[in-house]
């Protein structure tokens, strides 16, 4: 079963590759002009008046973004990944591979939502692997601390951000006006920060209950169970969660 689990994980995780390999390819499409600035929905004007400005004769690819903000994200993601690997802290959150993917994440994240929707995949990032680390030798000796240390691997980038990432590639088809059907800009946005929040809210539940919950039950059946069972959940790491998702 566990040799099963790992091929599983390993075919989700170049699926999830393959993914971002496609969206980079999407971002470098031939590009085309446009003579007219592209509908925006009008009650983003407003709210993100920088992120949706777009001068009246722009180059465009002609599939997601804007010309300019693939580089800038590739650039931008590139030299803050260099420093967070020089600095050594990558080491104590990412294996090597998982790094990569967290690379190509942020250059997604950039590209679609600006520095707003970066800054929240950082977030998700740092608050994660810290709780991780909460009360670790006590999971640890009980054998139910993440493996690797609770270092993040590709599967666990994309099982965590794949519905964010797929959220912020369909609201700047949106907001540029290119969605093969009607989506609205702002529930995307919903969706961007709603899965980042859930998933969150998880983590923070799963490691705070594992090291801090003193009475934890089967959420099926309501009965009584060890900390670290499936399935299992606790009113501090209940409270947890609430805060892991409100951050």
């Amino acid at each position: 079963r566990a040799a099963g689990r790992g091929r599983g994980a390993e075919v989700l995780c170049k699926c999830m590759w393959l993914l971002a390999v496609g969206a980079s390819a999407l971002f470098t499409a031939p590009r085309v002009r446009v003579l007219s600035p592209p509908p925006v929905h009008a009650a983003l004007r407003s709210t993100h008046p920088t992120a949706l400005a777009l001068p009246p004769t722009t180059l465009l690819p002609a599939g997601l973004l804007p010309a300019g903000l693939l580089p800038e994200a590739v650039a931008l993601n590139t030299v803050l990944f260099g420093a967070f690997g020089a600095s050594g802290a990558s080491e104590r959150m990412l294996t090597p591979s998982g790094f990569a993917h967290a690379w190509a994440l942020g250059v997604i994240l950039w590209s679609t939502l600006g520095w707003r929707g970066f800054v929240a995949g950082v977030a998700y990032l740092l608050c994660g692997s810290a709780v991780t680390k909460v009360g670790r030798a006590k999971k640890e000796a009980l054998g139910i601390s993440e493996g690797r240390g609770g270092r993040r691997g590709p599967e666990n980038v994309w099982g965590s951000a794949a519905t964010a990432a797929l959220c912020a590639l369909a609201y700047r088809r949106a907001v540029l006006g290119r969605a093969a059907v009607a989506l609205s800009p702002p529930a995307l946005l919903v969706g961007v920060v709603a899965s980042l929040a859930t998933k969150l809210g998880d983590t923070f539940a799963s490691e705070i209950g594992k090291a801090y919950g003193r009475t934890t039950y089967l959420s099926t059946t309501f009965r009584r169970v060890p900390p670290g069972t499936e399935g299992a959940v606790s009113l501090e790491g209940t409270l947890a969660g609430v805060g892991g998702a409100a951050i």
